[in-house]
C-alpha cells in the first residue's frame, strides 16, 4: 500500500497507488483520471499525491451524477 504523508498546508494526502486501493481501482484508472483532469494533484519531495479534500470533492461529484442518473430513470 502506498505512503501516506502530510503537505505543507496540513491537508492529508495519498499516493496514486494507495487511491487506487482505496477506491477499488487499478493505478492506471487513477493515471487516467489525473490525465483527464477529473482527479488533481499535488508533487511532494518528487512524488504525485492526491489530497484528501481532492479525494474527498471527487467522490462527492461522482456521488451526485449518479444521483442524477438514480432520479432520471
Amino acid at each position: 500500500m502506498g505512503v501516506r504523508v502530510i503537505d505543507t498546508n496540513g491537508v492529508l494526502a495519498n499516493t496514486v497507488q494507495s487511491t487506487a486501493v482505496r477506491l477499488g481501482l487499478s493505478v492506471r484508472s487513477i493515471w487516467n483520471l489525473i490525465s483527464s483532469g477529473e482527479l488533481k494533484t499535488i508533487k511532494a519531495a518528487g512524488r504525485v499525491l492526491i489530497t484528501e479534500r481532492e479525494l474527498a470533492g471527487f467522490l462527492a461529484e461522482r456521488e451526485a451524477v449518479g444521483r442524477e442518473k438514480a432520479q432520471a430513470k
